[in-house]
């Protein structure tokens, strides 16, 4: 008599629930980042307040990932994710920023 075995391709519990917390999460962090653009925005200004969170960002990143050397890699691929990056976070940031009121 043969055993029944899983289907391969049959999604794992614990892992759709993994992903489902995981895509609420960022969710709440992208609600987060918001809010905190525009009380950074509104202390030092929407260009320099995006600039420091920026910043504190890729320090932090720096010391707690140790990412690899970026001559390890492809140009192509840091120019235009370096390019899509910055053009995505400055329209976000300086709408947040730039906005008459705090109310959406």
């Amino acid at each position: 008599m043969p055993t029944h075995s899983p289907d391969a391709h049959a999604p794992d519990a614990n892992a759709t629930r993994t992903a489902t917390i995981i895509g609420l999460l960022a969710i709440v962090l992208w609600g987060f980042m918001a809010g905190l653009v525009r009380l950074v925005a509104d202390s030092f200004g929407p260009t320099l307040g995006s600039a420091l969170i920026y910043t504190v960002g890729g320090v932090l990143l720096l010391i707690t990932r140790r990412p690899e050397p970026l001559s390890r890699a492809p140009r192509r691929y840091l120019l235009l994710g370096g390019l899509m990056f910055v053009a995505y976070e400055a329209s976000i940031s300086l709408s947040i920023g730039l906005a008459s009121t705090s109310r959406w």
